[in-house]
């Protein structure tokens, strides 16, 4: 309570750089958020579901969520919670670290997954192409 009130009172202040513990915690807890790629989750989701045969709409029905709700999962506009995730795992017939392995952005082996599906999809010579222009990138980039 005391700590609210010496926020209250320092916050008036335009110069003053003060923040609460309780306001500290929250802001770490919303960089933490903010790391997860809910994008890169929902384009998992929308392949598996895929593979498993399903349109938005019967998924939905299986999920008892409305079609637009799946749209927005799958395209990282909702953020889906833990135990939706379960049960969408669940109805998809794959584990649900299939959804979210390597989704924190700040992980060193973040996408690198998703990266080695898709150059598992190329051509020898694809791959030759991709890898010099990967290449190329990075020493652009020193």
């Amino acid at each position: 309570m005391a700590d609210e009130k010496l926020y209250t009172q320092v916050s008036h202040n335009s110069k003053s750089n003060y923040v609460s513990p309780s306001l500290q915690h929250i802001r770490s807890e919303m960089e933490i958020y903010m790391d997860i790629d809910y994008k890169l989750i929902g384009n998992r989701i929308q392949n598996q579901r895929k593979k498993c045969g399903y349109t938005q709409e019967s998924f939905s029905e299986l999920m008892d969520v409305t079609p637009g709700y799946i749209s927005q999962v799958e395209r990282g506009i909702t953020h889906v919670n833990l135990d939706t995730l379960a049960r969408m795992a669940n109805y998809l017939e794959c584990d649900i670290a299939c959804f979210i392995t390597n989704s924190n952005n700040k992980n060193s082996d973040y996408m690198m997954d998703d990266i080695n599906d898709i150059c598992k999809k190329l051509s020898n010579s694809e791959r030759n192409i991709l890898y010099q222009l990967l290449k190329e990138y990075l020493n652009i980039k020193k």
